[in-house]
């Protein structure tokens, strides 16, 4: 590991995502920065040891990253809800401060479906005036009324969290965030998402989207509330982008238009050779079909 002075990454995953991890690892190893990294990676399934190899194996020739697997189980007694392909690893992150000593007082989260396509730098040097969070808002999110947020705070994505750790750990954030999911956990739609933007979001600076360009900024799901031009900046701007929703760039039908992102960082790592495993002989001809069809038709379809 180098002198640099570090930056604190906490990752939470299972091991069906072991792959897509790996890629945001490599993703980062990659860019360039003053820092160096400790990153905390944090499953509740597999063999810590085996993984801890794994890395050593797919990163050993990045100096300046040193990786630490870690096996969680959060209490069986605690209510933590979960729905379609949300599995319980989700609620990990909330338990940040277990996973850094007392001396690390700054954690940046992110998720496992990331490619990092600039430096972490500016954003780890970023002040967060007195915020416990630094997170990215979603534009033309309706989910404020819910949980009583002000439209004026925003609603975040929780991919990417910048934390102050002794904020944290000094507001008793953990503790507040069980009790409200414990209460509420009934109501929760992106159960993790929803409590900290309930429980935090008057604690929360915003950050600018380019840290977390999520896929509706490529894809027209929702009204963005946004102008043409800052749609165009944010997408030309990217820093992280968030693979976030279906659109998957490991899946043969991923139409998002920076897939080729995930798949360079891929080709370093030790699933260089991994093919989609619905890059069938059928799903090809119908995706050969498909690009013979007009715009117009594709728009009905729904492809």
């Amino acid at each position: 590991m180098s002198s640099r002075p570090l930056i604190h990454l906490l990752l939470c995953c299972n091991a069906s995502y072991l792959q897509h991890l790996f890629v945001v690892l490599t993703s980062i190893a990659e860019q360039h920065s003053h820092f160096g990294y400790n990153v905390v990676v944090v499953m509740q399934d597999g063999d810590p040891a085996e993984h801890d190899r794994i890395a050593r194996d797919a990163l050993g020739r990045y100096t300046h990253m040193q990786v630490a697997f870690r096996r969680f189980v959060p209490d069986a007694s605690l209510v933590l809800p979960t729905r379609a392909h949300y599995t319980v690893d989700i609620f990990t992150r909330l338990w940040v401060s277990d996973f850094f000593g007392d001396d690390v007082d700054r954690v940046l989260y992110l998720d496992s479906d990331m490619v990092i396509v600039e430096s972490l730098d500016p954003l780890w040097e970023m002040p967060l005036r007195d915020h416990t969070l630094g997170a990215v808002s979603i534009p033309g999110s309706t989910r404020c009324p819910m949980f009583a947020i002000p439209e004026t705070a925003g609603y975040f994505n929780s991919g990417v969290l910048l934390i102050d750790l002794a904020r944290w750990r000094k507001t008793n954030a953990f503790d507040r965030l069980m009790a409200f999911i414990q209460a509420n956990h009934a109501r929760l739609i992106d159960p993790d998402q929803d409590a900290l933007n309930a429980v935090l979001h008057h604690d929360r600076m915003p950050l600018d989207p380019i840290w977390n360009v999520i896929t509706p900024f490529y894809f027209p799901y929702h009204d963005l509330r946004l102008t043409a031009a800052e749609v165009e900046r944010v997408r030309r701007q990217a820093r992280i982008l968030h693979f976030n929703g279906a659109s998957k760039p490991w899946s043969y039908f991923c139409r998002h238009p920076r897939r080729d992102a995930y798949w360079h960082a891929l080709r370093l790592t030790p699933w260089r050779d991994f093919q989609p495993l619905d890059r069938t002989v059928f799903n090809r001809l119908r995706r050969s079909i498909s690009m013979l069809l007009p715009g117009w038709l594709k728009r009905l379809l729904g492809r």
